[in-house]
């Protein structure tokens, strides 16, 4: 029967693999207790928590939590990395610390969503952007689709107006040309009222008078004829005789 303190790591660890969302396994052999040291103060910056324990009692943790996965990613001296948050940061923190202080710990594997990945894979998973660089740049196309949308539904509106707008602005033209036109007949038809009530101007009367009856020309002219010939004989008489002497 298990001692009462090792019941108590299992339960520990237990609920750790129910609350973690990746677990990851290395091998620490070759380490310092210096360089285990600063590298468990690294992960705990990132949110994961490292723990070395024998595989006996990762197993039954294991059992317990109902991830009997875990099983396949223990074997041999084993160290577990559990996160509970975004499951790229513990594979990130693991990757990079080995990188870089050229740490002999290796990575055996690791379980994601129930699913086993090899060294490769949680290598590859920590070469991915972290959650809330995703976020950002999700928001970023999201907010660049959205000003795309908005200018592609903005650009009919906007030829809409234009087209509205110069109609409008025909219709002013064609208002003025129908006013301008109406106003040229009003001002004419006024000027043929005045002329047709204006007097007969003095050509007119110079030709009344000009145009007198022939009939009363004659008539004086015979009137004259009649005088001379009205002359008294004596008057003759006397120019006959004159011319005698």
């Amino acid at each position: 029967m298990p001692a009462e303190h090792k019941i108590e790591k299992v339960d520990r660890l237990r609920e750790k693999i129910e609350q973690s969302t990746i677990v990851i396994s290395a091998d620490p052999t070759g380490m310092s207790v210096t360089d285990m040291t600063a590298f468990r103060r690294a992960l705990r910056e990132s949110g994961v928590e490292f723990r070395v324990i024998k595989n006996s009692l990762a197993y039954l943790a294991a059992d317990a939590a109902n991830k009997t996965i875990v099983r396949e990613v223990i074997n041999g001296p084993t160290g577990i990395a559990l996160g509970t948050g975004d499951p790229i940061e513990p594979a990130k923190a693991l990757v990079e610390f080995i990188k870089a202080n050229k740490s002999p710990m290796t990575i055996k594997g690791a379980v994601l969503d129930n699913r086993v990945l090899t060294k490769d894979e949680v290598e590859s998973l920590a070469s991915l952007p972290g959650k809330d660089q995703l976020l950002a740049q999700l928001a970023g196309l999201m907010m660049n689709t959205v000003t795309k949308l908005v200018y592609v539904l903005d650009a009919p509106l906007k030829g809409l107006a234009t087209v509205l707008q110069r109609h409008a602005d025909a219709l002013e033209a064609d208002a003025a040309s129908n006013e301008s036109i109406t106003s040229r007949e009003e001002s004419d038809a006024d000027s043929d009222v005045d002329v047709e009530d204006s007097p007969p101007d003095e050509t007119e009367d110079k030709g009344g008078q000009s145009n007198k009856d022939p009939d009363d020309s004659v008539q004086e002219v015979s009137s004259d004829v009649d005088e001379g010939a009205a002359m008294d004989p004596d008057e003759d008489m006397d120019i006959g005789e004159t011319g005698q002497e």
